[in-house]
């Protein structure tokens, strides 16, 4: 007998609220079967609490430092990782 398992999801938190994050990045993750966003950062906490409002996201933080040094994060996307991820996506995983 041939068993499958659910793929595991990566736990990520997203540095900063700009237009191309809730906009774009986020709701693509949040349609993948391997992310789960989890967490959204801002400099001020009650923007990140609007962001993770808008976009369902659980957990909001006030500062990067704070996502980025939470023990339940696995990762994190900043805005030089999105620049990075959407070169890739548009290039078709050629780069």
């Amino acid at each position: 007998m041939v068993t499958t398992s659910k793929p595991k999801r990566v736990r990520w938190g997203v540095l900063g609220v700009a237009k191309i994050a809730t906009e774009k990045v986020i709701p693509a993750m949040q349609q993948s079967k391997y992310a789960r966003v989890a967490a959204i950062a801002s400099r001020d906490q009650a923007t990140a609490d609007r962001a993770a409002r808008a976009l369902k996201i659980p957990r909001s933080f006030g500062s990067y430092d704070a996502l980025v040094n939470d023990k339940h994060m696995a990762s994190w996307m900043s805005d030089e990782k999105i620049d990075a991820l959407l070169a890739e996506l548009s290039s078709g995983g050629k780069t």
